[in-house]
């Protein structure tokens, strides 16, 4: 489950980093996007209760996600909008499975 966790936290910051790329406070960042009546505010709702609340960004991650967005080119920084990789985190199958009942 942790190796899920991580991987959500990556891609949540590089969903974010696509968003403002000048993000010193993703967490700051993460919340104005969801602030906003944008598609994307539910996934990152999801996001968040799947992570128990808002992360801890690890110095290390901050600068990879910052390092990653920078190279991307403005077309792969709008398909990454889209929010796939995100998805994909979400529904890694590492997560344990949730209880639909008794």
């Amino acid at each position: 489950m942790q190796a899920a966790r991580l991987r959500l936290i990556r891609e949540l910051g590089r969903y974010i980093g696509c968003y403002d790329r000048d993000a010193a406070d993703l967490n700051g960042s993460l919340y104005q996007q969801i602030s906003r009546d944008l598609a994307g505010a539910q996934r990152l709702r999801q996001v968040l209760d799947k992570l128990g609340g808002y992360p801890e960004w690890d110095e290390g991650l901050v600068q990879e996600v910052d390092c990653y967005v920078r190279l991307l080119s403005e077309g792969q920084r709008r398909a990454r909008l889209l929010g796939k990789e995100l998805d994909a985190a979400l529904e890694d199958p590492r997560w344990p499975a949730r209880s639909n009942g008794p």
